[in-house]
């Protein structure tokens, strides 16, 4: 998400006056419109690698024949988390409609107010649990096929793979939950401000 560019948009908000027919509303809605165009090509890049990622387990599970027993339950359960990862991200994504950009309302800007707070919940809550469905499904495969192997090829195995999706994590939800914080919090503040304001008038 493009946080600059909202911070930059709010302090613009408040130099500026509002001209009829437009104004502060729209402003917003600009703004918010092109942040989630970015947001939506980051999307279509994770889900195209997860599509990648759901083809390959089908086509193991399908035509190798690699997969028996434990294995083919862990194999399962990865293609569930890959799609409940991919519906969950979707999830958030903002609608735009027409008549949203050309006069936003106070139902509208609340709908983006529950998308950030959804995103909020992903990063913290699912992603978590996507990543553990992951590793359980890792480690099933690993007990089956990696029972015949050397201590040391098991260890280097499950160490590899955990540790990869452990820093990935880590880095990257210490990254978004300062941002949560320090950024998104505020502007979600200034949102809801807006929606109160637009209420009393």
């Amino acid at each position: 998400m493009e946080i600059e560019e909202i911070k930059n948009m709010w302090k613009k908000q408040t130099t500026e006056s509002t001209a009829p027919g437009k104004g502060k509303n729209s402003d917003i809605l600009d703004v918010i419109y092109s942040m989630e165009k970015k947001t939506k090509r980051k999307y279509i890049i994770a889900t195209t690698a997860m599509a990648l990622e759901l083809s390959f387990f089908l086509y193991l599970i399908i035509y190798s024949g690699i997969f028996r027993g434990l294995s083919l339950a862990g194999a399962v359960l990865i293609i569930l988390a890959i799609i409940f990862g991919g519906v969950s991200i979707w999830s958030t994504n903002i609608l735009f409609k027409k008549d949203d950009l050309i006069n936003p309302g106070k139902i509208f800007l609340k709908e983006i107010i529950e998308k950030l707070q959804r995103r909020r919940f992903l990063r913290i809550y699912v992603i978590p649990v996507y990543l553990v469905m992951i590793a359980f499904g890792l480690s099933m495969i690993f007990s089956e096929h990696l029972a015949e192997a050397s201590l040391f090829l098991k260890i280097l195995a499950y160490s590899a793979s955990y540790l990869y999706m452990l820093i990935i994590y880590i880095i990257t939800a210490r990254k978004e939950i300062r941002k949560e914080k320090n950024e998104i919090e505020p502007i979600r503040k200034k949102i809801t401000a807006l929606i109160m304001q637009m209420e009393s008038d």
